[in-house]
């Protein structure tokens, strides 16, 4: 067969990256944000992206989300009304988390 293989980003890596954890443990598809850290002036709509049937979890203080965080699904924005660290895993029975993806935002007066 004939497929991609991956660590569950989307980044170029240059370097060999590992694409599963010691013994074997594939996870999931790693969230994707549609917004980079950074500074900005306004209130935020961050889309968050994952795979379709996972369960993505939430938080803004930057912990590591659980099972308990509240949920976004696919597609949908979590929003940024205050300064936050945005962090995200997706969840599915019978795998492991994915990793966390995790951006800053700081939100000023302009």
């Amino acid at each position: 067969g004939s497929g991609q293989l991956g660590n569950g980003t989307t980044t170029s890596w240059f370097l060999p990256a590992a694409i599963s954890e010691p013994g074997m443990v594939w996870r999931l598809l790693t969230p994707t944000l549609s917004l980079p850290s950074g500074r900005y002036f306004t209130a935020q709509a961050v889309t968050v992206t994952g795979l379709p049937g996972g369960i993505l979890r939430y938080t803004l203080d930057g912990s590591d989300p659980t099972t308990a965080s509240p949920i976004v699904a696919s597609g949908s924005a979590v929003s940024v009304t205050t300064s936050a660290v945005l962090t995200v895993r997706q969840f599915t029975s019978g795998a492991p988390p994915s990793q966390p993806v995790t951006a800053t935002y700081e939100l000023q007066v302009p």
